[in-house]
């Protein structure tokens, strides 16, 4: 837990370490993008606050998460509550309900 770090009730809340990056840089991509409209695509939302773990997609929804942190990332696009990324690689193409994910490729075994 890190020193110092209370809610409104004076109670230490709970936050995990994981490196960042360049601090200067970040906060300085914060201020800059605080002051600028942003359009984001299909079904996403901009934030100044974004989460610093990796955003849900297609791809990674159904594998174990282990992050969690209450600090701020860059901010961004993310997606709207209920959706994730189409596509990890390409958050240009939006995010989508989980039940509209493109099929995973898996073979079924057959008896016979």
């Amino acid at each position: 837990m890190e020193p110092g770090v209370l809610d409104e009730n004076g109670c230490p809340v709970p936050v995990r370490t994981c490196k960042l990056r360049k601090q200067k840089i970040l906060r300085q991509k914060r201020q800059a993008a605080a002051t600028a409209p942003q359009q984001c695509p299909q079904n996403a939302e901009w934030r100044n606050c974004t989460s610093i773990c990796p955003e849900l997609s297609c791809q990674n929804y159904q594998l174990p998460q282990d992050c969690f942190s209450l600090r701020c990332g860059a901010p961004g696009c993310v997606c709207k509550d209920g959706y994730l990324l189409l596509n990890f690689s390409n958050k240009q193409e939006g995010c989508v309900k989980k039940e509209s994910c493109p099929q995973q490729t898996t073979q079924a075994a057959t008896s016979g």
